[in-house]
């Protein structure tokens, strides 16, 4: 049963919508939509994807992306892991949040919590 007073929302826009888009989009913009999303109440926010930066451009630079990331105690960030590719993407996120501690690890997502 559905709890009707819940609602989760899990903004996905930083990793799905930018990967699509062929200009790139800086990190000093990319903070500012993160910044944005945050004081619009947002509380889960998907940043990144550990992809093949040759194929999406736009995930070149996630290490430098995600290290520059704002720490608020009420929000979390997640990235989008391929599952052909999740030991390298497990140890590029283990190395990119050192002494961050997980909250799950499924498929296609990692959560951290700072």
């Amino acid at each position: 049963m559905i709890d009707k007073k819940f609602i989760f929302i899990n903004e996905v826009g930083l990793r799905d919508g930018l990967q699509s888009i062929p200009k790139y989009v800086t990190i000093d913009k990319r903070l500012k939509i993160v910044k944005l999303l945050i004081e619009a109440g947002l509380k889960h926010i998907q940043v990144c994807s550990f992809v093949n930066p040759k194929k999406i451009p736009q995930m070149a630079d996630v290490e430098r992306f995600a290290r520059k990331l704002p720490k608020y105690n009420n929000v979390k960030y997640s990235v989008l892991v391929n599952w052909f590719d999740i030991k390298d993407s497990f140890e590029a996120f283990k190395n990119l949040f050192p002494g961050v501690r997980l909250d799950f690890v499924d498929i296609v997502r990692i959560v951290v919590k700072y």
